[in-house]
């Protein structure tokens, strides 16, 4: 019995280095996020939101965010660059638990492959940011992505 469970622990030793190797880090994408917040802020906007995580190709991500009326936005998403190409995100109004679809994200230009959004909501509201991979590298199915979101 004691060389059942000893034998699977000593393999998920040997072979746990490599596959821990095998998977992509998140400081590609951090490092990424980094140079766009930095940019952002550059703008004279302060970055309230941050995420960093996984985008697979049967999904979208969702964050919901309180948004006041009197400010300006800016939404920026965007892949690692090394697995997702191209994300689109879409900025959805919650009146009465229904979405109302309010803007698209425009292509950004730095870097290229992500999508951004400017937006001055008129009141006080919640609001959805979905976030989708449209083109991934060499046929891949996920990759990580981050998303900013930033006012003034």
């Amino acid at each position: 019995m004691r060389h059942k469970i000893f034998v699977p622990v000593i393999l998920f030793m040997f072979l746990h280095p490599l596959i821990c190797k095998s998977q992509e880090s998140f400081n590609k994408i951090f490092e990424s996020s980094k140079e766009k917040a930095a940019e952002i802020e550059a703008l004279g906007y302060k970055v309230i939101h941050l995420d960093l995580d996984i985008l697979s190709s049967h999904e979208q991500e969702e964050t919901r965010i309180y948004l006041n009326s009197g400010y300006k936005y800016v939404i920026a998403a965007c892949g690692d660059r090394d697995r997702i190409e191209t994300v689109q995100i879409e900025l959805d109004e919650e009146i009465d638990n229904k979405r109302i679809p309010v803007q698209n994200g425009r292509d950004g230009l730095v870097p290229q492959g992500s999508s951004v959004i400017n937006f001055k909501p008129e009141k006080d509201n919640s609001y959805l940011i979905i976030i989708k991979a449209v083109k991934y590298f060499n046929a891949l199915t996920s990759g990580r992505y981050y998303l900013i979101v930033a006012s003034k």
